[in-house]
């Protein structure tokens, strides 16, 4: 399962967070705010990934796996399982929400018209 690996680990996203403000600082990019916005996204990857799949967030100090729940197995095909269980649903109302603070951000905006 991959939620067992390294890119999976708060530990392995802080470390590669220190080298890419280093990296940035050495190179003088102003990325901060697009950096930010990507690790926070991981972030919240890694959380909603401790709802329902599991996360090991004391690595390397312990590998114990930390989920608020279990997805039962009740449908075929698998995948079933996952879109049918109510943390699709949390997933999704995140999405609609970035979806609608973007374009309330970055909606098309209209030329103006010419009379």
């Amino acid at each position: 399962m991959h939620h067992s690996y390294a890119t999976h680990t708060p530990l392995f996203w802080a470390a590669l967070s220190v080298l890419a403000v280093l990296l940035a600082r050495l190179l003088e990019w102003k990325a901060e705010k697009m950096a930010a916005g990507f690790f926070l996204g991981v972030l919240l990857h890694l959380v909603l990934d401790t709802v329902a799949g599991g996360v090991e967030w004391l690595w390397p100090f312990s590998t114990a796996s930390y989920v608020l729940t279990d997805v039962p197995a009740r449908h075929h095909p698998w995948v079933l399982n996952f879109l049918l269980h109510w943390t699709f649903g949390l997933e999704v109302a995140i999405c609609v929400i970035a979806g609608l603070l973007f374009l309330r951000d970055h909606g098309l905006k209209t030329a103006p018209r010419s009379n």
